[in-house]
């Protein structure tokens, strides 16, 4: 695989010297950062503590032609150290796990004390014309309308814990959008797993006076018929947003029930910049996502039916820039039946137009069920130093 990814890296290579004439119509862009991240992880102040470091490197390259196609390669290099790579068995194939039809995350130097993982989450052809687009390869076909939950996303949904992957995973699918008008469209997205198993799914997008309506019909996985609807609108100053999926197996049609998932948010922001966010999801789902590890958290959901931990999942959040260079956030969640609430506080301080410095902090705790104990207490804490270095060309 790492020979087939130098390959490719070498023919772009050739192309540079055509990019770099404007007569030319080619077009290269390269953009990308550099994070270095210390975590440590712990129960208890008192406790034992797990210290780790990540160095975080994103190369995106975009090789336009003309203004209708594009090529998308996005890289990702990860190299962990710390005791997390040395005392958890199975933490390298966790770290290497691909969802997609085509493996790209392979690990470069996987040893004792130092683990290299280097993945290709985007790797795409992009055309636009005629009030059409069309995208063949590892995307993002994001759905979404609400922020923590997203039940309208059939295709990549993400962990909200992750405070180190911004672009969110991507998924090996065809993506084509036509513009009925310029307020509605149609898209039709299909992708294919691992597992060889379909989700396939129509999008009609439209809007209705102040609100942004979408509705969409597919299938799930090769397992359940999907109809899902979303909007996004305003209540004065209000931003209100929503979506909502219902999922109905396939096999015995007749004899099973579906599930339906829904997600509210409301959004409001003052003068002086501060932001406040809400979003409640209902997930009646039996068998939710289990938490018996801190890697539970970080893991994306299988998909759109595993969004949660809990039946009733409540979120809030305040957004503030005190300071014209530093940002401010407080996120929590609230696990009625559970017992359960997380803590998520973040301080951002710019050092340079291309350079930042971020402390987060995560606080979890509650009574889950797991395959070994059906009323667990977990407990988890976490604190994040984050340093972070950005470049782009023109």
């Amino acid at each position: 695989m790492s020979r087939k990814f130098v390959n490719i890296i070498l023919t772009l290579l050739t192309l540079f010297p055509l990019a770099a004439q404007t007569d030319k119509p080619l077009h290269l862009r390269l953009s990308g950062y550099v994070h270095n991240m210390q975590s440590a992880y712990f129960d208890s102040i008192q406790g034992n503590w797990i210290n780790d470091n990540l160095i975080h490197s994103r190369l995106n390259l975009q090789l336009a032609y003309k203004s209708n196609f594009t090529f998308n390669l996005s890289v990702r290099n990860r190299i962990f150290t710390g005791e997390t790579v040395k005392y958890f068995p199975g933490y390298s194939d966790f770290v290497k796990k691909d969802m997609g039809i085509v493996p790209l995350s392979w690990n470069a130097v996987s040893e004792q004390s130092v683990l290299w993982n280097i993945a290709i989450d985007r790797l795409n052809v992009h055309y636009s014309g005629n009030n059409f687009e069309l995208t063949i390869g590892r995307q993002r076909i994001n759905w979404a309308k609400t922020f923590v939950w997203n039940p309208n996303d059939l295709f990549n949904n993400y962990s909200f814990f992750d405070v180190d992957y911004a672009e969110r995973p991507g998924s090996d699918a065809i993506d084509a959008i036509y513009y009925i008008s310029p307020m509605s469209s149609v898209e039709v997205a299909s992708k294919l797993d691992r597992d060889t198993n379909i989700t396939s799914a129509v999008k009609f997008a439209t809007t209705i006076g102040t609100y942004d309506i979408q509705l969409l019909a597919g299938i799930l996985n090769s397992q359940d018929y999907a109809l899902g609807l979303g909007w996004t609108g305003y209540i004065k100053n209000i931003t209100f947003r929503g979506e909502g999926t219902y999922l109905h197996p396939k096999k015995n049609f007749a004899d099973t029930s579906g599930l339906f998932l829904i997600s509210i948010g409301l959004d409001y922001s003052l003068k002086n910049s501060v932001t406040f966010m809400g979003e409640f999801l209902y997930n009646p789902q039996k068998d939710n996502l289990f938490i018996t590890s801190p890697m539970d958290l970080y893991s994306a959901p299988m998909d759109v039916k595993h969004l949660s931990f809990a039946r009733y999942n409540v979120f809030a959040q305040v957004s503030a820039q005190p300071y014209p260079l530093l940002n401010t956030s407080m996120a929590f969640m609230y696990f009625p039946k559970e017992k359960g609430y997380f803590l998520m506080p973040s301080f951002t301080y710019s050092l340079a137009d291309n350079a930042d410095i971020s402390i987060i902090g995560q606080i979890f705790k509650g009574h889950f069920s797991s395959p070994a104990n059906n009323n667990t207490t977990f407990v988890f804490n976490a604190i994040f130093i984050k340093l972070s270095l950005n470049f782009s060309t023109k």
